[in-house]
């Protein structure tokens, strides 16, 4: 672990301005909410020449008041409780960061399934919640320092303002939606005139409110985010720090592809194939890890800080933390901080089957039988070859092998049959990307009828037969995009030996076997 004594810590002090700061805006907040929703009850009270102002003015006062009444706010568990008795690398890691900063380590600890860490106090019971994605991506240096970095919101006091200034916004967005769902009585009175000028005027003042407090809070937000940083990078150093920012902005784009390509489909065959680690290995695949670097260089160059926004720009973190480094000298790592950060939770394969059935109620009915990605991935995609294969059959039955140079550049009229999925409507571009992504699946359902091997993992699936591997789908669309000739295509389909297969021939071979004749 970074080699950090506790005097090297810095004090808490540097927010002490603009946590009062933040404080004072909750207390403003609801103060003047109040005097707003008096000063509309006042117009019955002191009495008007209008009547249908004062009871416009009166239903709009009790409208605010009301929405001001006090809630208790029930806490919720956001994922799967870790136990510290089956968990103890994980949670030596939080006793160490703890006691480098002389703060409590959480009451609980829960893994959560989004690509994210964050921290809580509930009526002072701490909380940190840890996303699985993280433990997947980051390495144990890394994770140890995006742990730092959550931990210093507790030494500076932030999980304590937090819930103040949540209560406040909470607050204020009940006003609104009770705004905007008037009730009968306001709705009849706001046909008039005086009254609608005044239903108007009370929105627009809670509006222009509402912004002012939005920038300033966020504002203390992104000042706390820094802070935290620094004293993540005296706890587990700069580097350590800036790349898992830089992992994290990475990977989050991500994560509902992972779950929607590779752990639905295993889960639905009735497996659970290890989260953490195929999520590692997806991240991991060629093609994907090139798109997400050049994702993440992208918004480093383009992101903006925007007056709403809670977090800085990645790339003003990161210019801060490498500043930090100059103070903090950077130690040589453990051994073991280059391995990634699932290897600190022992207990994983049971967090990670109760997340499945936490976040898939209805799978708990059904046993999932843990598997390897390795084991397991392919039987899925080659079963899903064969009935995508199979659904479209009579479409792909006209189409060799070698017609799709040509089909390639016009898949209109093979895209126009597919339907949407449910509840979306596609453009003519992703019609026509689902259409070559149907190509490639039949030119592969050919190969493996013909002998090749199917391998995959998380991410990347390729064929493989007397050490040569192909990958049909990609091959499809590099032809699609030029960047295999039609001549060259010709040639590589005729040496495996499948140029004049139909894109459906097995699948419409095994049908007319199976049907029964007809005496005629």
């Amino acid at each position: 672990m970074q080699a950090t004594s506790q005097d090297q810590i810095s004090p808490r002090n540097s927010l002490r301005f603009w946590a009062v700061f933040a404080l004072f805006m909750v207390v403003t907040s609801y103060a003047a909410t109040i005097a707003l929703g008096l000063a509309c009850l006042s117009l019955l009270l002191f009495g008007t020449e209008s009547l249908f102002l004062a009871i416009g003015g009166s239903v709009l006062g009790v409208t605010i008041l009301w929405s001001l009444r006090p809630r208790r706010e029930q806490f919720r568990s956001p994922g799967v409780l870790l136990d510290p008795a089956r968990n103890p690398r994980l949670f030596a890691e939080l006793d160490r960061i703890a006691s480098l900063l002389e703060e409590q380590v959480p009451t609980d600890v829960y893994l959560i399934p989004v690509a994210n860490a964050w921290v809580t106090e509930v009526r002072s019971k701490r909380i940190l919640a840890i996303g699985l994605p993280l433990l997947g991506a980051l390495t144990v240096a890394q994770f140890r320092a995006i742990l730092a970095h959550e931990f210093a919101h507790y030494y500076g006091g932030d999980t304590r303002l937090g819930p103040w200034v949540y209560k406040a916004r909470n607050t204020m967005v009940r006003t609104f939606q009770s705004l905007r769902e008037p009730s009968p009585l306001l709705q009849v009175v706001a046909r008039f005139a005086l009254v609608a000028l005044l239903y108007q005027l009370v929105v627009l003042i809670l509006s222009g409110y509402w912004k002012l407090f939005l920038r300033c809070t966020q504002l203390v937000s992104r000042k706390q985010e820094f802070r935290a940083d620094e004293l993540a990078s005296q706890v587990a150093g700069s580097k350590a720090l800036i790349d898992g920012l830089r992992v994290v902005n990475k990977i989050d784009p991500t994560v509902q592809m992972y779950w929607n390509n590779e752990v639905v489909p295993v889960m639905n065959a009735g497996f659970h194939a290890p989260l953490a680690e195929g999520f590692a290995l997806f991240v991991a695949a060629p093609g994907i890890s090139a798109a997400l670097d050049d994702l993440l260089e992208k918004n480093l160059r383009e992101e903006k800080t925007h007056a709403y926004d809670s977090h800085p720009p990645l790339r003003e973190r990161i210019a801060r933390a490498s500043e930090y480094s100059a103070r903090v000298g950077e130690s040589s790592q453990d051994s073991g901080d280059s391995a990634l950060a699932f290897t600190l939770v022992e207990d994983l394969e049971r967090a990670e089957l109760e997340l499945l059935y936490l976040l898939v109620p209805s799978q708990q009915s059904q046993k999932l039988h843990t598997a390897s990605w390795e084991s397991v991935k392919a039987t899925v995609i080659a079963d899903t070859w064969r009935k995508r294969v199979a659904q479209f059959a009579t479409l792909l039955q006209p189409i060799q092998v070698s017609d799709l140079p040509n089909a390639c550049q016009n898949p209109t009229w093979v895209a126009s049959q597919i339907p949407d999925p449910p509840g979306m409507l596609l453009t003519r571009q992703q019609r026509n990307q689902r259409a070559l992504d149907l190509f490639g699946v039949a030119v592969g359902q050919v190969l493996v009828e013909n002998g090749w091997k199917l391998i995959a993992q998380p991410g990347v699936f390729s064929l493989e037969r007397d050490g040569r591997i192909v990958q049909p789908v990609v091959m499809v669309h590099e032809l699609a995009a030029g960047k295999i000739t039609p001549e060259a295509w010709v040639q590589q389909m005729a040496e495996l030996g499948v140029l004049n297969r139909s894109l459906a021939a097995g699948n419409l071979a095994a049908e007319k076997k199976q049907s029964p004749k007809t005496a005629s």
